[in-house]
């Protein structure tokens, strides 16, 4: 499993297992529950699959940068996109599948 397969599959239980309170405050908030509120956590889950989107697009970028500069930029997203992913990948370590040796630690 590579950690963007890991991600995806955490973020789709996340979306499943979405509190389904029977009402909310303005700003989302299960009143029935205290926590936050169906709204806000597949808020955090469409946030989440942006950031993969981005990884992907950047990642499948065959084209090839003009100079050293735009090589060194592209480098640059590339490796910053990976560390976020690791982070976004971190409050899911105690899951069976959350594998540190293949360096998804951060």
């Amino acid at each position: 499993m590579t950690l963007l397969e890991f991600l995806l599959a955490r973020i789709t239980e996340d979306e499943e297992n979405a509190p389904t309170p029977s009402w909310t405050d303005s700003d989302g908030r299960c009143m029935d529950c205290g926590g936050p509120g169906e709204a806000r956590v597949l808020a955090e889950c469409e946030a989440k699959r942006r950031i993969i989107e981005a990884w992907q697009r950047e990642d499948d970028d065959d084209s090839v940068a003009a100079n050293e500069v735009a090589a060194e930029k592209r480098v640059s997203r590339q490796v910053t996109l990976w560390a976020v992913l690791k982070e976004l990948a971190k409050p899911y370590a105690g899951h069976p599948d959350y594998a540190p040796d293949k360096w998804w630690r951060p």
